[in-house]
């Protein structure tokens, strides 16, 4: 679970424990209200139910939910959205919201099981135990930087600037043709040794 300020993220493969139960109880709760609507309202896309792979509980009084796909989440330190539905539950009404610029989950490890989960894409434990620690690592390195509290870190287009702003780059992270790539993660600074106002 991570809870920020209005938000609390849960991954589809987290369990109910004594630190989260009631939160959970809740967005359980309204994710089988979700699922019905979803079923019924997007019926030629009953397979995406089994995509979302993280859940937001979004507001205090009236809370929202938002069924999120993350593709890299368990493999990427912070993935970004590519689809994300919102149940709202005072208005039982549904819809997928249009992402004009994607989120970025950081701390994304809070969310992954450490013993793994099923389809696991790093399904050697000593591949998960060697992940976890190399985003232990690359949030350490980037924390030199003030770089993932900042306002604007938790959408691309903010996440992108303030990562040229500061001059530096993050190296060897996982990719869509190379998702599992868990070696070498480094933050260093950038080469503009070849910058010239063309390239503005």
């Amino acid at each position: 679970m991570i809870q920020k300020p209005g938000q609390i993220f849960f991954s589809r493969f987290e369990k109910k424990n004594e630190d989260n139960h009631w939160l959970y109880t809740s967005a359980y709760t309204l994710a089988v209200a979700a699922k019905k609507l979803f079923l019924q309202k997007y019926d030629t896309e009953r397979g995406w139910w089994n995509e979302w792979n993280v859940i937001e509980l979004h507001g205090f009084d009236q809370p929202t939910l938002h069924l999120v796909h993350y593709p890299l989440l368990g493999t990427h330190p912070y993935p970004v959205e590519a689809r994300r539905f919102c149940f709202y539950p005072y208005e039982r009404s549904l819809s997928e919201l249009k992402i004009l610029d994607p989120y970025v989950l950081h701390h994304s490890h809070q969310l992954v099981p450490r013993e793994g989960f099923e389809n696991d894409p790093l399904s050697n434990p000593k591949d998960r135990k060697r992940w976890f620690e190399a985003c232990d690592e690359l949030y350490h390195q980037l924390s030199k930087h003030n770089l993932v509290d900042h306002p604007e870190s938790c959408y691309q287009s903010g996440w992108l600037e303030l990562i040229n702003m500061k001059g530096v780059a993050v190296r060897n992270l996982p990719t869509q043709s190379n998702p599992t790539s868990i070696s070498h993660w480094k933050v260093e600074a950038a080469d503009r040794t070849q910058a010239n106002f063309g390239d503005l």
